[in-house]
């Protein structure tokens, strides 16, 4: 069927694609870092891990050039250093250096490590930035649900960081390990609790968008339908991880976890 014959909610475009694509690695890696905790399961769940983060990575970073370039930078403000999707940008491509790192140098554990940790740094300001400095031309904007994503994207950029940082720490100074890994052990199992509750939070309410659905968006002087929109609006990070389905085949804004390093 010629695609001009499909119904306009049936046609994909690039970024939502990407989007899904990204959305669907990322929460696979969610989920298997977490059970990678389990003895048995470590092995097998490495290279099934670190694939979905090299597809989640460079979808992500492909998908930024699809991002809009109406959302402008908080130039006043620590987090307005650069544009959000420079932010993205960059986070995407660390973490696509840091997972190619896994797989031909494994060894390279430690700069991995603060490789996926910087990139999650970079996404958590990222989203830090879009939520105090967002895009008024999105319409399914919503201040409590980004929010609570920022709180999502702080929670593993936290635990990116204990990772890294005791690693580095066993590496050069072997002789704590025995104190020190139950330790961090336990922190990130208590991070990773505190995690699941944000995302369950995240999935389970409803959030309204900030402009009402019926309202008419101007920008640049034109009147845009939220519904009749048919590419999606600006993404807010890899991975639609945390979109729920929407019944009207309006795209969501674009989420993700990035580097789950748990």
């Amino acid at each position: 069927m010629p695609v001009s014959l499909l119904p306009s909610k049936l046609i994909l475009s690039p970024s939502r694609i990407l989007n899904t694509i990204s959305s669907y690695s990322f929460g696979f890696g969610l989920f298997a870092s977490t059970l990678r905790r389990i003895p048995f399961l470590s092995e097998i769940l490495t290279i099934p891990l670190l694939i979905s983060w090299l597809i989640g990575y460079s979808t992500w970073y492909i998908g930024t050039s699809f991002y809009g370039k109406d959302h402008q930078r908080k130039e006043d403000s620590w987090y307005g250093f650069a544009e959000f999707r420079q932010q993205h940008q960059t986070a995407a491509l660390l973490g696509t250096i840091a997972t190619i790192l896994c797989f031909i140098v494994p060894t390279l554990i430690i700069p991995t490590a603060w490789l996926f940790t910087i990139s999650n740094i970079f996404w958590a300001i990222g989203e830090h930035h879009k939520k105090n400095m967002p895009n008024t031309n999105d319409p399914k904007y919503s201040t409590p649900k980004q929010k609570i994503y920022c709180h999502l994207s702080l929670l593993v950029t936290t635990i990116s960081f204990i990772t890294a940082a005791s690693t580095t720490v066993v590496f050069f100074i072997p002789i704590i390990a025995p104190i020190l890994v139950p330790i961090i052990a336990a922190v990130q199992a208590i991070l990773t609790v505190a995690l699941f509750c944000f995302l369950g939070k995240y999935l389970a309410r409803n959030f309204k968008p900030d402009i009402p659905k019926k309202e008419v968006l101007v920008n640049n002087k034109k009147s845009v339908e939220p519904e009749m929109t048919l590419d999606p609006q600006e993404p807010t990070c890899s991975n639609g991880l945390f979109q729920s389905p929407d019944p009207t085949g309006q795209p969501e804004t674009h989420t993700s976890t990035k580097a789950l390093v748990l």
